[in-house]
């Protein structure tokens, strides 16, 4: 029996008292002419069908006059940071986003496409694994209430979860082993392309007592519009702050930052757009820095660029000083990585150190 069955009947004998069972699937149940056809969840953007609050349509509106007027100041920023490959204005006129649903399977956060088949299954073996590592009990604290699209899976009744609120639990988990957040006070985060502001949102949950400031900035004009609404609506604005990436070197300047923070999105931009970021980060004397590439092979840090390309940014890591300290899979059960993602994805933390 080879070691993957092996770990399906293991799997499956723990989740049996659950009455819940693995199966490998890729197609679902329904037949048109006589074949099969593929969940459109799995290959393409879609969203659940959520309730958008009707209070804020207008501002979930891709007319809203603040959007545009930030779009004009962003592309008056003509510096490399700000010269897209994968978040191209066609991506973001294309159904991969939806300024309505920002929570959906869309470009900011893969849920059923980052899992395809047995989503269910695969997102309950992910909850388990949380819970297995949950010290701070953040499954009972942090909530998910289904709003702006996100897919939300009811595990045993008790939990209701997402690839966001999994995600981000992982991630503090990551940092809490390696930088000890709950033993320091007054702590300054840098989100570099915080997207819509899930990560800040669940930190500042989390670490309300530890955190001074949590600081939001992103090279897409849409995703600092987002996360601006996001934070001030989840009512974590006091903490956490969205800065425009016209006004981030002038705050760097004045504001010590502790740790940076880059997930999935160093992996979305051009060579020269993270050197920009990492020389900004060496120059104000960032000294931690975590990055999540997008799923890949291990020890591979690749940008993606306007031709498609992809290119090795590590080197720069090194020339800007950043050593690194810690290389760890996502799941440190190679089984569960190879059941739940196709391809691996692994957490890095750099230190700066004297060149």
């Amino acid at each position: 029996m080879s070691i993957k069955s092996r770990t399906f009947a293991f799997l499956n004998a723990t989740l049996k008292k659950f009455k819940l069972r693995l199966v490998r699937l890729s197609y679902n149940e329904s037949k048109f002419d006589g074949e099969y056809t593929i969940d459109v969840r799995y290959i393409e953007p879609s969203f659940s069908k959520s309730r958008l609050p009707q209070l804020f349509e207008n501002i979930l509106n891709e007319s809203n006059s603040d959007l545009i007027n930030l779009k004009l100041k962003y592309k008056d920023f003509n510096y490399p940071v700000t010269q897209h490959s994968f978040w191209s204005d066609k991506t973001l006129k294309s159904k991969e986003f939806d300024i309505r649903f920002f929570r959906g399977d869309n470009v900011f956060l893969w849920q059923y496409r980052s899992v395809f088949d047995n989503a269910y299954l695969k997102y309950i073996l992910y909850t388990y694994y949380i819970i297995n590592i949950d010290s701070m009990r953040l499954l009972d604290k942090l909530k998910e209430d289904e709003l702006f699209g996100v897919y939300c899976f009811d595990v045993n009744g008790k939990y209701k979860v997402s690839r966001d609120l999994l995600d981000s639990i992982s991630e503090i988990y990551f940092l809490e082993k390696y930088f000890k957040m709950s033993e320091k006070h007054k702590l300054n985060i840098l989100d570099i392309g915080a997207g819509y502001g899930r990560l800040a949102y669940r930190f500042t949950q989390t670490f309300e007592e530890n955190i001074e400031g949590y600081y939001c900035v992103d090279a897409v004009a849409e995703s600092t519009y987002l996360c601006e609404f996001y934070l001030k609506f989840r009512g974590v604005e006091k903490k956490a702050r969205s800065i425009p990436i016209f006004e981030i070197e002038s705050f760097l300047k004045s504001n010590k930052i502790d740790i940076a923070i880059n997930i999935h999105s160093f992996s979305e931009c051009t060579l020269s757009a993270i050197k920009w970021w990492l020389d900004l980060l060496s120059m104000n004397k960032i000294k931690y820095l975590m990055i999540v590439p997008n799923p890949g092979v291990e020890n591979k840090l690749l940008s993606t660029e306007q031709d498609g390309n992809s290119l090795d940014f590590s080197l720069y890591l090194e020339t800007s000083g950043y050593k690194l300290r810690v290389l760890e899979p996502k799941f440190l059960d190679s089984s569960l990585q190879e059941l739940i993602h196709h391809h691996p994805v692994y957490y890095y933390l750099f230190e700066l150190v004297d060149k």
